[in-house]
Parts: C-alpha cells; structure tokens; sequence
C-alpha cells in the first residue's frame, strides 16, 4: 500500500507543481519515511503584498510575523 501512496504523491507532485508555471500556495500533508508527521505549506508571491510575507515559528507554530501591518500598494 506504501508504494502505490507514494507512486501517487509523486504523480500529484508531478501534474500540480512540477508542470505549473504558478502553483501560487498550497500545502502538503505526509509522513516521512521514519514516520514523523509532515506539513508544507508555500506562497508564491508576484505583488508587493505577497512578497512581503514573512512567517516565523511561535510555539512550535508557524505564524504570519506582521498580520497587522497595512498593505503594501502593488505597482
């Protein structure tokens, strides 16, 4: 059952990250191979605002570091 999860995640990989020019956010949920929970999450900025996200880890959470900040105007 392990292979086929893992030929599918890689096919899913493929078709969504690898042949997209502009995946623009998104998140992936696994297991490592020693079985310890994993979490990635990414934004891919193109404006002013989406370049200045910053995220830090609090608590063992990761967190926007400015969600109060005002918006940059785009160009």
């Amino acid at each position: 059952m392990a292979g086929l999860a893992g030929g599918l995640a890689e096919a899913n990989f493929e078709k969504h990250l690898r042949q997209n020019a502009y995946p623009g956010r998104g998140i992936v949920l696994g297991k490592s191979t020693s079985g310890d929970l994993v979490q990635v999450y990414w934004i891919m900025g193109r404006s002013a605002n989406s370049r200045n996200r910053v995220f830090v880890y609090e608590n063992e959470v990761c967190v926007p570091a400015n969600p109060g900040c005002p918006a940059v105007p785009d160009d």
